[in-house]
């Protein structure tokens, strides 16, 4: 990620051109571009993470970004992919709240970032953009809690798990890496080897609860530690289990959520 020089900005013409902003006059609009800072993100990076504090609203010079619910224990599902003038990040900024999606990069995109207090700041004083910010958060809502009820197939239905499990390469080689997420069709993780990129074919066992997944797959993405893969060829039994190693994981989430309750 690389912030771009201030000299080459040309944010306020960038905004004037898109319907939220569409009531600012000449001066408002450069104070408003004044607050914020162009990024280049490279594919697959993160811009947020589920649970991560609301700091920043974004809105989508060039690229795409998509954001997806990405809770552990529950199914990842996807809410949107927002391409160029598209704004994203609004939903956890009036009130503060942690983020409720994780936003990834899905083509290299430059993202214009204004921190939460100077949006906030200007909304103050523009009452008029503050209640179309909070129109389109509610529709976001409301676009966001369909996605949701309307989960894909089972085989495209991830559960986050972010557990720490035994890997064990062709060679007998073993590592502890991250299992971020699994599903019938395909799995994360953080923390296995370097020479796993996108597009490279992969065979390997994970030792999770007794069980022992026997995995081949093809890596789709990679982003720093952690990449995504698509399962090439089952075990006959690899889809049993799986399914008891979330049903496993689901109720140890829920167990330790019940023995903390007070």
């Amino acid at each position: 990620m690389a912030e771009e020089p201030t000299a080459n900005r040309d944010i306020d013409r960038f905004l004037s051109g898109l319907e939220l902003f569409s009531e600012l006059d000449d001066g408002e609009l450069r104070r408003l571009a004044d607050e914020f800072r162009e990024r280049r993100h490279a594919k697959d990076d993160v811009v947020f993470r589920h649970g991560d504090a609301s700091v920043a609203l974004y809105v989508v010079r060039s690229g795409t970004v998509a954001l997806f619910r990405d809770e552990v224990g529950k199914p990842m599902q996807l809410l949107g992919r927002y391409g160029e003038g598209s704004f994203f990040g609004e939903l956890d900024l009036f009130d503060g709240s942690p983020r409720q999606a994780t936003a990834r990069v899905g083509e290299t995109a430059r993202l214009l970032e204004i921190p939460r207090d100077k949006l906030l700041e200007f909304l103050n004083d523009h009452p008029n953009l503050a209640l179309k910010m909070h129109m389109a958060a509610a529709r976001r809502h409301t676009e966001n809690v369909a996605a949701v009820l309307g989960i894909g197939p089972r085989d495209e239905v991830r559960i986050r798990v972010d557990r720490q499990v035994l890997m064990r390469g062709p060679d007998g080689g073993a590592r502890q890496v991250i299992l971020e997420n699994l599903s019938k069709g395909g799995l994360s993780l953080r923390g296995a080897p370097a020479v796993w990129q996108p597009s490279a074919t992969v065979r390997f066992t994970l030792e999770l609860d007794g069980d022992v997944l026997d995995i081949h797959g093809r890596v789709a993405w990679r982003s720093g530690e952690t990449l995504g893969m698509a399962f090439e060829t089952k075990a006959p039994n690899l889809d049993d289990q799986i399914q008891r190693a979330l049903r496993w994981l689901v109720h140890r989430d829920t167990a330790r959520a019940s023995s903390q309750s007070p």
